[in-house]
């Protein structure tokens, strides 16, 4: 009948006969009832030692404080469901607690069970909106950590609604004007037609949206962001469009300083002359440096990446040679440097000086070998 845990409720009637019988019907349901007569009790109570788990509410309280008025002060630094409970039914009663985040409104003439039966919903809803708020603070902090927003386009009523992160993203105050006036003034001038562009061909086309762009913060700063969404179609009309906004700065970083590396690890090995190379012995596959190429006379569309392929071009009289260390390569891990020829498509026959290691696995299975090719035919004809 009543509530498998006890659950306290703070019952606030001014009337001593209503509140003692009001009192005994709730504890027959299995609830811990306090009463207290007035507004000022009902915020002293909250505010002591005693904890309630929710409140009934009278609306006319006599001299002091009505109602409504303790449950504004109360809620002003408490987290509990007020039922209001009261003899009135008239319109401009029941108005007053609209102000109120109430969770009900039940007439004193009401039977037990459905009084009960609204503490009981008042329950059910006050966790809800706990739990809701709880998911809605852990996002907020997941993407203030993760540097991300929130954006939300009603195209049907061409409408924006974006997240506080969102406006931080930007470098906008909260209290902007959302839109795409508003978006397209922060995104970089060169980036802001492809950017457009990308929004609305992720709409016509129904595909995911993933871009990438700059924005210009007011102090000048440049921000790179990963933009992702999608659209929602009724009756084939894009009606709304949600996405995702991160901060990629730091990843943009990252990628052009390793391309800045490989600009210059490519140029010194140009003017060295010396190539590198990785073989991958679980996928059986290469990777060449750019100046690999120019040492075996070959170009990078006509060339598969299978190891196998180089003997081709190796020269017949150190086929064994090179097959002989290679073997001997994975069968100890030892690479002592190789000299050995290569013959270019224009006939011309290159030497070739080649050293590297291997490394196996914990199955002891050579796994990887990496290492470097050096062309020495000038050096040779010196």
């Amino acid at each position: 009948m009543g509530p498998l845990n006890k659950k306290t409720i703070l019952l606030v009637e001014d009337e001593s006969l209503l509140a003692m019988s009001e009192k005994m019907q709730l504890e027959k349901y299995g609830y811990g009832v306090t009463t207290v007569s007035s507004g000022e009790k009902a915020v002293e109570a909250i505010q002591g030692a005693a904890a309630f788990d929710l409140i009934l509410m009278d609306i006319n309280l006599g001299k002091g404080i009505d109602g409504t008025q303790a449950a504004q002060t109360i809620l002003t630094g408490h987290d509990i469901p007020i039922v209001f409970l009261s003899s009135h039914s008239e319109p401009e009663v029941i108005e007053k607690t609209w102000k109120v985040a109430s969770y009900g409104y039940v007439l004193k003439n009401s039977p037990i069970t459905v009084l009960d039966a609204s503490i009981r919903l008042a329950f059910s809803l006050h966790q809800a909106h706990r739990e809701s708020w709880l998911k809605k603070e852990n996002l907020g902090l997941a993407l203030e950590s993760s540097r991300a927003g929130i954006w939300d386009w009603d195209i049907a009523n061409n409408s924006f609604t974006w997240s506080p992160e969102f406006f931080a993203l930007f470098g906008m105050e909260n209290d902007a004007q959302a839109g795409i006036e508003a978006w397209t003034k922060t995104v970089y001038p060169d980036d802001r037609e492809e950017a457009s562009r990308k929004i609305q061909e992720a709409i016509d086309k129904g595909s995911n949206l993933r871009n990438e762009y700059r924005i210009m913060l007011p102090g000048g700063a440049i921000r790179w962001i990963e933009a992702t969404g999608r659209a929602y179609y009724e009756n084939g009309k894009p009606i709304r469009m949600t996405g995702l906004c991160l901060d990629v700065s730091e990843r943009k970083g990252i990628e052009e300083e390793l391309l800045k590396s490989e600009r210059n690890l490519a140029e010194a090995q140009r003017i060295a002359g010396i190539g590198s190379w990785e073989w991958d012995m679980v996928s059986n596959t290469t990777r060449w440096s750019k100046e690999m190429y120019r040492i075996y006379g070959l170009a990078p569309e006509t060339y598969d990446g299978k190891p196998e392929t180089i003997l081709k071009v190796v020269h017949p009289d150190d086929v064994g040679k090179f097959t002989d260390s290679l073997d001997g390569n994975l069968k100890d891990g030892s690479f002592p440097t190789l000299e050995y020829r290569v013959i270019h498509s224009d006939g011309t026959v290159h030497h070739i000086l080649a050293n590297g290691l291997v490394e196996f696995g914990a199955d002891g299975r050579p796994t990887r070998s990496l290492g470097t090719a050096l062309d020495v035919t000038a050096m040779k004809a010196a």
